[in-house]
Parts: structure tokens; sequence; C-alpha cells
């Protein structure tokens, strides 16, 4: 049996489990702890806002179970555990169930969803529990409100036309996917939404019996107050590296580099790099240019926006579906945006990785 020091990863959704395996595949024997406030199953988080249309049920829409994955990474895992401060000098994690030394510590902490005060009723899907809770209430339910018109309010509200339902979609702005895809796409989304019988509302919408909210995602409490944090997440460099020695982050609670990106693609680019400085070769994050798809039949739309520099969008066709691109101030193209059916142009852009060191 190993006396090294384990290397502990807290938290056990993508970032933490894709770590987790790459780390495992350069290092097959360093002491691997997983340390997770759930019960350590593994599932795809993005599939729960069309979970339905798939006829996933809460059970089946796990990918691998915690026995088997404590197996196959020869790992430790402990769950229902809340890891609730950090030791840095003595390099301890302290946990509700006891302390914990590490080698490395990586927090993978995840996000949370924010939350209007006053619909005090409105539940939330960002968690396969809350997937347990919600899905039987939707087959239930005969009116749904869903606010918020992002990423998965649209997904959901999508998801949710093969249930037969009356389902408004509420949002206080004009379009949907506002901030992630131009405007033109965004309308037409939305006008294909209503044509296939979501409602939209811009203003307070009948009371239904069931209200979901969905307005987006705020990085997880971090567990310890030394740690530097920004509102969009735990700071660290273009290595991952937090403020306290030996403690990384990424994921959906990370802000790497003065950018958070709350998207599956860059979670396994922040891993791979992680894995490289861990091993002793510092390896600094970059991405390369990562679509976004939303999965919304009524208009299918794929988004490759530039994640710090604005840029100015324009319309290349509106014949079948839409096309845009986007440019930065030398006119060179930084992004492109495609819904309808030219979400079949997608393979044909090649844009540069987007280096954080150039920010």
């Amino acid at each position: 049996m190993s006396t090294k020091t384990p290397l502990i990863i807290v938290g056990a959704g993508i970032a933490g489990f894709t770590l987790a395996k790459l780390w495992r595949q350069a290092e097959p024997n360093h002491p691997l702890m997983i340390i997770t406030q759930d019960d350590g199953d593994f599932y795809h988080k993005p599939l729960l806002s069309v979970s339905l249309t798939k006829g996933k049920t809460p059970d089946n829409t796990i990918s691998e179970y915690k026995k088997d994955l404590a197996n196959s990474l020869n790992a430790t895992i402990l769950t229902q555990t809340k890891a609730i401060d950090i030791q840095d000098k003595k390099k301890v994690l302290v946990t509700d169930r006891g302390d914990f030394k590490y080698s490395k510590l990586i927090i993978a902490t995840g996000s949370t969803p924010k939350k209007l005060p006053h619909l005090t009723n409105a539940l939330s899907l960002n968690t396969l529990d809350d997937y347990r809770v919600l899905r039987p209430l939707m087959e239930k339910a005969d009116t749904i409100n869903i606010i918020g018109a992002g990423l998965v309010g649209c997904e959901l509200a999508n998801d949710l036309l093969s249930l037969n339902k009356t389902i408004r979609l509420v949002s206080d702005v004009p379009c949907p996917l506002s901030g992630l895809v131009p405007s033109p796409i965004g309308e037409a989304l939305k006008d294909a939404m209503v044509e296939a019988g979501i409602e939209w509302y811009e203003s307070t919408p009948p009371e239904a019996d069931l209200t979901i909210q969905a307005i987006g995602l705020q990085h997880a409490p971090a567990i310890s107050d030394a740690l530097a944090v920004s509102p969009n997440g735990i700071i660290v460099d273009a290595h991952g590296k937090t403020n306290l020695a030996d403690v990384y982050a990424l994921g959906d609670c990370a802000e790497v580099h003065g950018v958070t990106l709350r998207y599956i693609g860059p979670i396994r680019q922040q891993a791979q790099a992680m894995v490289q400085t861990l091993l002793g070769n510092p390896t600094e994050i970059s991405y390369p240019a990562l679509p976004t798809v939303a999965k919304t039949p009524t208009f299918p739309v794929v988004v490759c926006r530039h994640p710090w520099i604005k840029g100015r969008w324009e319309v290349i066709s509106d014949h079948d579906g839409i096309q845009m691109e986007q440019f930065d101030d030398q006119n060179k193209l930084i992004g492109f945006a495609l819904g309808g059916n030219a979400t079949q142009l997608r393979m044909q852009y090649q844009l540069p990785a987007w280096s954080l060191m150039e920010k």
C-alpha cells in the first residue's frame, strides 16, 4: 500500500471526474481521493434539460456508479461529505467527516442556480436530485412556467413540448439566449418556439401548476475564506492555481485567468493542462474555439463566440436558416453563430485557439 499523501478532488461532477480520469491515466499509482456532498454516481448534467424527450428516468440517467468509478480509478470516494475549510499551511482539508491531508487539492465544486427571492415555491434543475423531484411534478402539472430564457430554460421548454402541456417561457429580455447568440438568431428561435406552442412572456405570467427557475448559474460557495474569489468564481491563474499553495480549481467554480466559461467544452482543456502541471510540467490552459450547441429542435442553434472580445456580428446568409460571423477590430474572423438549417455549416469553420495569455 502506498504511503504517499493523496491527491484530493472536491467535487464529483464532470470537472472532478474528468480530472480524476486524466490524472489516473498519467499517474497510475498515486493515491487518489474524491470527496462529494452527493452520492458519487456520475451523470452527464447537460442532458437533464432534455431527459424527457430522450426517455431518461432518474435512474437510467446515471452512466457510471460510484462503486464502479472507485474501482476503475483506484480511488477512495467519500460521499455525503461536506468540505468546510482548508488549512493550507498544514495541507489539510477539513470536512464534516474528519480531516484529510493532501499532496495537492483540486476544487471542482461546480455551480449552483441563481434564485429570485420572491419565487419561494419555484424549483431548479441543476442536479440529478433536482430531476428526481421535478420529473413527477412536470408530468403531473398542466401548466408550467419557466423563468429564464437562457440555455437551460430554452432547452427545458423544448423538452417539455413532448408532454403536451401549457409551457410558458418568461424572460426579462426580448430574445432568448441573450448574451450568447446575436439577436437575429435569438429572434428566430423565439418565433420558432412560439410557433411550436411555447408561450412567451416578458411580463408576469399567469399562475402555473409548476414554476421552474432557470435564470443562470453562480459558482458554489468557496470552501475557505482564504481563497481569492471574484463574483465569477475562485480566482486561478493560467495554470489553474489558486492563491493557496498546492490548491487548484477548475470547472464552473473557477475564474481562469480572468475568464469564466460555464460550458462542458472548456473543462477537458482545463483538466488536460492541469494534470501536466500537477505532474511537474507547468502547462498553461488554452482553449480551441469551442462551439456551444443549444438542444432546441424547434430551431437548432450552434454558436462559437469569442469569450472576451466583443467584436461585431454580420449576417452572412439568412436564406436557409441564419449564418452569422463575428469579427474583431482588424476584420479577423473570431466566431460564428448558426441557426436552423445553417447549423449544417458548422464543420466549415476552423478558428484559431483562444489563448488566455493574449488577453
